[in-house]
Parts: structure tokens; C-alpha cells; sequence
């Protein structure tokens, strides 16, 4: 940042009048180090000055100024008293415009100074505001009593710590966490948020500031609450404010290029599903990204009803009623998103890739040292768990499944990701809206979005609010319910003793029959179901989000028996 051509760190001054700016510049740049090199401070740094009128857009010249020297500034020194010689009615005007350039500025250091002494009130609030440096009264520091005046030695040893305390900030953050808050008026609830990651609660103020600055009127306060726990990186929150009479949602994702294919999805799947199914995107209907670096943190704002929250979060629904959402789902919103259902011969190989069997066998290794654990369980349970063992690692199963063709039920395109936390439900009005259309526009197996609902239903929702999903001793009581769905694919009037399991064992039956139906027997159904379930589930065994009995769970509710049939 600094002037290479001199070498010497930049300093900016800002301030309203010209006059004095000069004169106090003029003062400081010929202060003599005397106790060390003898140099003028000028021969060390590269004061520059800047006046800016204020006005309207004081902050908008200010930022245009400070670019136009076409080197960024290694400090920027914001005068208080903008527009006025009088404190503390005026200190907020300097405040708020050093705030909105630290912002805009991140690798530079900014303070404040001020000709005139700050009273307590205003000496509290500036501290809060975490400034590089607050020059208080600085007119004495240059040109006052020999007793208060700082010599050419204090101001340099000033500049080097402001200098060295900006680096140390930024080779201890990295850059998400070093983004500033945005316009500075969007906070978390009481509670807020969930999850635990500090980059996400940090990054999340600024991208939803960002998402929503095309508001108008601006409001005044931002208040948001997660709705979507987070997976792999993403999440969905709901942003509210006093004033506003709705809500928004906001989805977050530390890829924003997820982010870019998710709103290319729902441009596409407006013209193709009804809108009462589906959250209008925001700004326009067309949806604005906005990013903390280009490839670091990334949102984009929709529509918001104000109470529905994502399907994975309603513990008390039965499996009757889970059953009734997703058939919903498909009946009301996905079949028309598909198109017409056709046969088309695949290798097994584009289902089910070496790679990701390569991929889940590393993964396993690394979960060996849990099955100790199952030790307690009977000798089926661990048999079952060996042969998945031995599964991953057979190079000749690899090679059968690259040479294998079958018939699959093939769709126009898929939503791509249907799992339980992008199904929004409103109990009070028994309706759903859907969210993340990652892959819209893609021609799939119509068998994707069934496959991802039901491997969501099992790993990931299942006991997800009675805690037990960190149990691995729960495996001995799941286990029933995966024998069923990896041994059989009908699985019409069968009922499991625990209520969980039960539950979810209800809802894959109806997505399984659903299946059924609209695939008309197109192809080899049943086959190309279980095999796009086996390449859904391995996955599973990698996502640092899948709790580790889960991820044992995956290797149980594994189709062996559609292996053995190819």
C-alpha cells in the first residue's frame, strides 16, 4: 500500500478546511527525530491532505477522493468536527465518516483527531467505535505547550504502532472475519446465532447489510435469526426489522459460487413452477449476490412469508403428516418442474463413480476407531459393517459397476438438492415453499430429488431433536429401520416399535411409492433407485457436518443386495 517509489508509508488527512489542514501538515512533516536518525518526518512518510465539503454526499466524495490517489493509504486520519468548530454537537459527523471509509478501506488504518478537547460523553462513544487512533485536542500535540507538545520522535513512534497493529490484525483474521459489519445496522437476536462457527457470525451482519441495502426506506436497524442450521458451509437466516411489515430470508454460503448456480436455478424454475411454491428472489425477482471476496462468502436475499422454517426443525410432526408434506412436494410443485419421464441407458459408472468410492473408503478409514464401540451389537449389525468395509476396498466391484449399463427414468431436470432444511413449512397454514435450486435446467434421473429426501430423512433428521443423534448406541435401535430400507425396496404396511424410526420409516414409504408411480415403469426403476441412493448416501461419510454414528448409520443403510444383483 505504501508509495513504492519513495517507500514511505501513506498518511491521509482529512478534514473540511484547507487552511488549517495545511497549517498543522506543514507543523508535523519538519519535526526532527532528534534521538535517533536526525530525519524530518516528510523524509519518512507521505502525507497527503484532503478537503472535502461537507454535504449530502460526504462520504461518497470522501471514498472517491481517497481512491483517486491510486495508492491506498496506510492511514487515513479522519477530522471529528466536520463542518463545524463546535463539539459535541458535530463529533458525528467525522464518526460516522471514519466508520463508513474503515469499511470501505479494510487494509488501511483509520482514526480520528480533532483540533478541540472531547468531553466524557463523547470519549465513551468514539471507544466503542475501535479506531486505530483518537487524536484528542491535537492542535497542543504540534504547536501547543512544550509540556503537551509531541516531538518528531512520539509522532513517529505513533505512526509505527498504528502500522504494526494493522498487520497484526490482518495476519490474525483471515479475510471474512476482517470485512467490517456493512452500513453497521445489522445485529443478531438475543440467542442468534445457532451455530458456532465465528466466521459465519461475523460474516453474516455484513452480507445481509449488503443484500438488503436496495431497501427504501433504508431502515435504521437490522435484527437476524437463523432458521437453517447450516450444512457444509450454508445457511439460511431471517432478517426483520421494527418497521418493516415482512420478513426476509437471506441465504449465506462460504462458496459464492454455489450461490451464483443456486440463482441461475431459480431464474429458470419461474417459469416452470408456480410461485405460491417457491421464494421470489430479491432485488426484482432476479436476484443481486453480494460477496465478502469473490470467492469467500457470498448471499443473496428472497421473499419471506415471516413464520415458515425449514422442514427438518418440526420434531413433533407425525410420519403420517411428513408423508402428506412430500407428497405435496411432488404432486403441487416438482411434477411440474420435470417435464416428461423417458428411458435412457447410462453406465452404472456415471451413477456410482470410482472416485466416489475411493473417496468414501478414506473416509471410512478414519471412522474405524469408533466401531469398537459396537462391540455390544449382535453379530448381523457387525457383519454388515465389515462387508461395507470390504465393499469400499474391492477393485473388482469397481470394475463391474464401470461396465454395467442400465435403463433409468430420465426427467427434463431435477431440483437438485431436495432435502429437509430446503423444504420451508408453515404449520399455521399447512403450506411449503421451497428453497436452493442448485441444478434446475439439468436433464436427470427423475430417482435424484426422492433419494436426496429420503438419505436427509434417515442422517440427518432423524433424532436430530431428541439429541440421540450423537448416540452411537441409537445404531442397535436404527438398525431396524435401515435393514428395511436397504433389504427391500416395497415396504407397504410395515411399522417399527420406536416412535423416531417409525416416523421416518412412514415418510420414506410414501417418497418410495411416490417414485413408483411417476416413473411408470420406465426403465429398470427399482435398480436405478437404490443405486442413485448408494451414491447419495457415501457422501455422507465425508460431510463434517454428519455426526459420526450417523456417518456408521451410512455404512448400514447401504443397498448390499443391489450390488450382488449386478
Amino acid at each position: 500500500m505504501s508509495n513504492e517509489a519513495l517507500n514511505k508509508p501513506i498518511i491521509v488527512w482529512m478534514n473540511h478546511d484547507q487552511i488549517a489542514l495545511d497549517a498543522m501538515l506543514n507543523t508535523i512533516r519538519k519535526m526532527v527525530l532528534t534521538r535517533t536518525t536526525m530525519q524530518k518526518l516528510e523524509e519518512l512518510y507521505d502525507f497527503r491532505s484532503i478537503v472535502v465539503s461537507p454535504g449530502d454526499n460526504l462520504q461518497e466524495h470522501a471514498y472517491k477522493a481517497i481512491e483517486d490517489l491510486h495508492n491506498n493509504a496506510d492511514i487515513i486520519l479522519i477530522d471529528l468536527s466536520f463542518g463545524s468548530h463546535k463539539l459535541p454537537e458535530e463529533v458525528f459527523i467525522g464518526r460516522e465518516l471514519a466508520s463508513h471509509l474503515a469499511r470501505k478501506f479494510q487494509k488501511s488504518a483509520v482514526g480520528v483527531y480533532t483540533r478541540f478537547p472531547i468531553g466524557p460523553r463523547e470519549s465513551s462513544i468514539i471507544s466503542s467505535d475501535q479506531f486505530a487512533v483518537v487524536l484528542e485536542d491535537v492542535r497542543n500535540a504540534y504547536e501547543g505547550p512544550q509540556n503537551l507538545r509531541l516531538q518528531g520522535d512520539d509522532w513517529h513512534s505513533l505512526f509505527q504502532k498504528i502500522l504494526r497493529d494493522a498487520q497484526s490484525r490482518a495476519r490474525a483474521f483471515p479475510p471474512s472475519l476482517t470485512m467490517g459489519y456493512g452500513r453497521g445496522i445489522t445485529r443478531w437476536a438475543i440467542g442468534q446465532p445457532r451455530n458456532r462457527s465465528v466466521s459465519f457470525r461475523r460474516a453474516a451482519c455484513n452480507l445481509v447489510d449488503r443484500a438488503l441495502d436496495w431497501l427504501d426506506p433504508a431502515p435504521t436497524e437490522i435484527i437476524i435469526s437463523q432458521i437453517g442450521e447450516g450444512f457444509s458451509g450454508s445457511f439460511v437466516v431471517k432478517a426483520s426489522a421494527p418497521t418493516w411489515p415482512k420478513s426476509y430470508i437471506v441465504k449465506i454460503d462460504e462458496d459464492p459460487d454455489k450461490l451464483i448456480e443456486e440463482i441461475k436455478g431459480y431464474n429458470k424454475v419461474r417459469t416452470l413452477v408456480n410461485h405460491e411454491y417457491y421464494l421470489p428472489l430479491l432485488p426484482s425477482n432476479e436476484g443481486s449476490l453480494v460477496t465478502l471476496t469473490p470467492k469467500w462468502w457470498g448471499a443473496f436475499a428472497m421473499e419471506y412469508d415471516g413464520s415458515s422454517r425449514p422442514l427438518i426443525e418440526y420434531s413433533t410432526l407425525t410420519g403420517e403428516q411428513l408423508a402428506g408434506i412430500y407428497r405435496r412436494v411432488w404432486d403441487e410443485s416438482l411434477s411440474s418442474l420435470y417435464g416428461e419421464v423417458s428411458i435412457r441407458d447410462v453406465l452404472l459408472s456415471s451413477i456410482v463413480s470410482s472416485e466416489a468410492i475411493t473417496s468414501a473408503s478414506e473416509a471410512w478409514n478414519s471412522l474405524i476407531r469408533y466401531t469398537s464401540r459396537t462391540d455390544a451389537f449382535n453379530s448381523q449389525l457387525k457383519a454388515t459393517l465389515d462387508q461395507f468395509k470390504l465393499f469400499l476396498d474391492s477393485s473388482s466391484c469397481i470394475s463391474i459397476m464401470s461396465n454395467y449399463k442400465l435403463k433409468i427414468p430420465q426427467v427434463e431436470r431435477v431440483h437438485g438438492d431436495l432435502n429437509c432444511r430446503n423444504i420451508l413449512y408453515d404449520s399455521n397454514k399447512d403450506s411449503f415453499r421451497l428453497i436452493d435450486f442448485p441444478r434446475v435446467g439439468n436433464s436427470d434421473c427423475l430417482a435424484v430429488d426422492f433419494v436426496k429426501a429420503e438419505a436427509e430423512l434417515v442422517l440427518i433428521m432423524m433424532d436430530s431433536a431428541t439429541g440421540f443423534d450423537i448416540d452411537i448406541a441409537r445404531i442397535a435401535v436404527w438398525e431396524e429401520l435401515v435393514k428395511a430400507l436397504s433389504t427391500s425396496f416395497e415396504l407397504t404396511n410395515r411399522s417399527i416399535p420406536d416412535v423416531e424410526s417409525n416416523r421416518t420409516l412412514i415418510a420414506v414409504i410414501e417418497i418410495r411409492e411416490i417414485f413408483s408411480k411417476m416413473s411408470k415403469c420406465n426403465g429398470q426403476t427399482k435398480l436405478a433407485y437404490q443405486l442413485h441412493l448408494l451414491a447419495t448416501i457415501l457422501p455422507y461419510l465425508e460431510y463434517p457436518d454428519t455426526t459420526v454414528p450417523k456417518k456408521l448409520l451410512a455404512a448400514l443403510f447401504y443397498p448390499l443386495a443391489v450390488i450382488f444383483q449386478v
